[in-house]
Protein backbone atom coordinates (compact mmCIF):
# COMPACT_ATOMS: atom_id res chain seq x y z
CA UNK A 1 0.00 0.00 0.00
CA UNK A 2 1.16 3.80 -0.52
CA UNK A 3 2.14 6.36 1.70
CA UNK A 4 -0.87 8.16 0.37
CA UNK A 5 -3.48 5.43 0.69
CA UNK A 6 -3.10 4.97 4.34
CA UNK A 7 -5.06 5.67 6.71
CA UNK A 8 -5.56 5.91 10.75
CA UNK A 9 -8.06 5.99 12.44
CA UNK A 10 -8.41 6.58 16.18
CA UNK A 11 -12.76 5.66 17.42
CA UNK A 12 -13.74 6.04 20.96
CA UNK A 13 -17.14 7.51 22.40
CA UNK A 14 -16.94 11.00 20.73
CA UNK A 15 -19.98 12.64 19.27
CA UNK A 16 -18.16 14.44 16.89
CA UNK A 17 -15.53 12.67 14.00
CA UNK A 18 -12.66 15.01 12.84
CA UNK A 19 -10.64 13.72 9.38
CA UNK A 20 -7.08 15.21 9.30
CA UNK A 21 -6.00 15.24 5.77
CA UNK A 22 -2.30 16.19 5.40
CA UNK A 23 0.65 14.54 2.98
CA UNK A 24 3.26 14.83 5.42
CA UNK A 25 2.60 11.85 8.35
CA UNK A 26 4.56 14.16 10.55
CA UNK A 27 1.94 17.06 10.54
CA UNK A 28 -0.77 14.73 9.79
CA UNK A 29 -0.45 12.17 12.82
CA UNK A 30 0.82 15.22 15.80
CA UNK A 31 -2.55 17.04 14.71
CA UNK A 32 -4.61 13.86 15.04
CA UNK A 33 -2.78 13.04 18.32
CA UNK A 34 -3.46 16.57 19.12
CA UNK A 35 -7.72 15.90 18.96
CA UNK A 36 -7.37 12.23 20.11
CA UNK A 37 -9.05 13.05 23.40
CA UNK A 38 -12.21 15.08 22.22
CA UNK A 39 -13.12 13.98 19.13
CA UNK A 40 -12.85 10.38 16.66
CA UNK A 41 -10.22 10.92 14.91
CA UNK A 42 -9.30 9.30 10.72
CA UNK A 43 -6.08 10.61 9.63
CA UNK A 44 -5.47 10.18 5.99
CA UNK A 45 -2.72 11.08 3.91
CA UNK A 46 -3.49 12.01 0.17
CA UNK A 47 -6.47 14.32 -0.92
CA UNK A 48 -7.78 11.37 -3.00
CA UNK A 49 -7.89 9.22 0.49
CA UNK A 50 -9.91 12.39 1.98
CA UNK A 51 -12.16 12.59 -0.82
CA UNK A 52 -13.16 8.89 -0.05
CA UNK A 53 -13.39 9.43 4.02
CA UNK A 54 -15.15 12.63 3.82
CA UNK A 55 -19.16 11.32 4.30
CA UNK A 56 -21.56 12.43 5.98
CA UNK A 57 -20.54 11.34 9.60
CA UNK A 58 -17.70 13.93 9.58
CA UNK A 59 -18.18 17.25 11.13
CA UNK A 60 -14.99 18.78 10.63
CA UNK A 61 -12.21 18.03 7.64
CA UNK A 62 -8.75 19.42 8.77
CA UNK A 63 -6.83 19.41 4.96
CA UNK A 64 -2.97 21.03 3.90
CA UNK A 65 -3.52 22.94 0.78
CA UNK A 66 -0.47 21.38 -0.77
CA UNK A 67 -0.74 18.09 -1.31
CA UNK A 68 0.37 15.72 -4.27
CA UNK A 69 -2.34 14.50 -7.33
CA UNK A 70 -5.21 16.22 -5.13
CA UNK A 71 -4.61 19.39 -4.00
CA UNK A 72 -6.19 20.65 -0.91
CA UNK A 73 -7.93 23.74 -2.66
CA UNK A 74 -8.89 21.20 -5.52
CA UNK A 75 -9.80 18.45 -2.48
CA UNK A 76 -12.28 21.84 -1.32
CA UNK A 77 -13.95 22.60 -4.80
CA UNK A 78 -14.50 18.93 -5.24
CA UNK A 79 -16.40 18.30 -2.03
CA UNK A 80 -17.94 21.78 -2.12
CA UNK A 81 -19.19 20.42 -5.82
CA UNK A 82 -20.55 17.42 -3.69
CA UNK A 83 -22.68 19.07 -1.48
CA UNK A 84 -20.49 17.71 1.51
CA UNK A 85 -21.96 19.06 4.77
CA UNK A 86 -19.19 18.91 7.08
CA UNK A 87 -16.83 21.95 8.19
CA UNK A 88 -13.69 22.92 6.90
CA UNK A 89 -10.49 24.19 7.75
CA UNK A 90 -7.07 24.53 6.42
CA UNK A 91 -3.91 23.95 8.22
CA UNK A 92 -1.53 24.94 6.12
CA UNK A 93 1.97 26.57 5.78
CA UNK A 94 0.90 28.81 2.89
CA UNK A 95 -0.01 32.24 4.19
CA UNK A 96 -3.05 33.13 2.94
CA UNK A 97 -2.29 36.98 2.77
CA UNK A 98 0.19 35.90 -0.01
CA UNK A 99 -2.03 33.08 -1.78
CA UNK A 100 -5.45 33.30 -1.36
CA UNK A 101 -7.71 30.45 -1.23
CA UNK A 102 -10.18 30.62 -4.07
CA UNK A 103 -12.59 28.52 -2.46
CA UNK A 104 -14.86 29.05 1.29
CA UNK A 105 -13.58 27.85 4.21
CA UNK A 106 -14.74 27.68 7.56
CA UNK A 107 -11.19 28.39 9.34
CA UNK A 108 -7.70 29.03 8.20
CA UNK A 109 -4.60 27.69 10.76
CA UNK A 110 -1.32 28.72 9.36
CA UNK A 111 1.53 25.67 10.02
CA UNK A 112 2.67 25.20 12.84
CA UNK A 113 -0.26 25.12 14.90
CA UNK A 114 -0.40 24.08 18.54
CA UNK A 115 -3.21 22.23 20.27
CA UNK A 116 -5.17 25.06 21.52
CA UNK A 117 -5.60 26.49 18.21
CA UNK A 118 -6.62 23.62 16.84
CA UNK A 119 -9.15 22.83 19.47
CA UNK A 120 -10.53 26.49 19.78
CA UNK A 121 -10.89 26.82 15.43
CA UNK A 122 -13.17 23.10 15.58
CA UNK A 123 -14.95 24.62 18.62
CA UNK A 124 -15.87 28.13 16.85
CA UNK A 125 -16.61 26.24 13.38
CA UNK A 126 -18.76 23.54 15.14
CA UNK A 127 -20.67 26.68 17.01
Amino acid sequence: MADDERTHTVTGSHQRTIVVADDEPLYADAHSRMLADRYDVKTVYSGAAALEAVDDSVDVLLVDRRMPSLSGDELLETLAERGATCRTIVVSAIDPSTDALEVKTDGYLTKPVTQRQLADCIERVLE
